[in-house]
């Protein structure tokens, strides 16, 4: 009993004083975006070697779907996977053309991009549902409850992609500095403020 103390007491000691700088470079090193495009760059190198082309080249595409994440804002592959797959396309290219419409350049531009086409996605299946709604005579409980669910969710993805576009357009607004030097200052909503240079030669 003894001896199991005295061995739990030297393993604590060695937690204690291990160094969390180390803990905290392997922690980070485990999910460096940079480790997937390694991993893909020598499996090319290892095909390009290789013997058996056919062999080594699923290795090359596990890695290269592995890396695909990494450049996902830019591909929008990670936004296609989690559509079904005859909206991809529409998604990806809808992404695009939201891209050059509002010059995204940033990441969180990017990132309401996709957010946007995500909900636009959401409101064209949602519609779906409601228009095999109005052409089923059936009626049911559960029925009516599962459309009742799907209007809710039609409505939130409407929200969802009016407020994505606006704050996209918010952040590509240009900013618009105004200087006003007065002891009282009533600025209103749409009202213009005129800067006339006062004529020095008639004081």
């Amino acid at each position: 009993m003894e001896a199991i103390t005295k061995n739990g007491n030297a393993i604590e000691k060695k937690l204690r004083s291990f160094d969390k700088g180390k803990l905290l470079n392997m922690l980070t090193d485990l999910g460096d975006p940079l480790n997937p495009l390694k991993a893909l760059h020598t499996s090319i190198e290892d095909w390009k070697n290789s013997k058996n082309k056919e062999e080594t080249i699923e290795h090359v595409y596990v890695k290269i779907a592995e890396a695909q994440s990494i450049v996902s804002l830019d591909t929008h592959h990670s936004l296609a996977r989690s559509l079904l797959k005859e909206l991809r396309p529409l998604a990806i290219e809808f992404s695009n053309q939201l891209i050059v419409e509002y010059d995204c350049k940033t990441a969180s531009e990017k990132a309401l991009a996709e957010i946007a086409v995500a909900a636009y996605i959401r409101i064209l299946q949602f519609t779906e549902i409601m228009t095999r709604q109005a052409r089923n005579e059936q009626c049911s409980p559960t029925l009516n409850e599962f459309y009742k669910s799907a209007s809710q969710e039609l409505d939130r993805a409407n929200r969802h992609f009016l407020t994505a576009i606006t704050t996209l357009k918010q952040m590509k607004s240009p900013v618009i500095t105004v200087q006003v030097k007065a002891t009282t200052a009533f600025i209103a909503q749409n009202q213009q403020i005129n800067a006339i240079a006062r004529d020095e030669t008639k004081r």
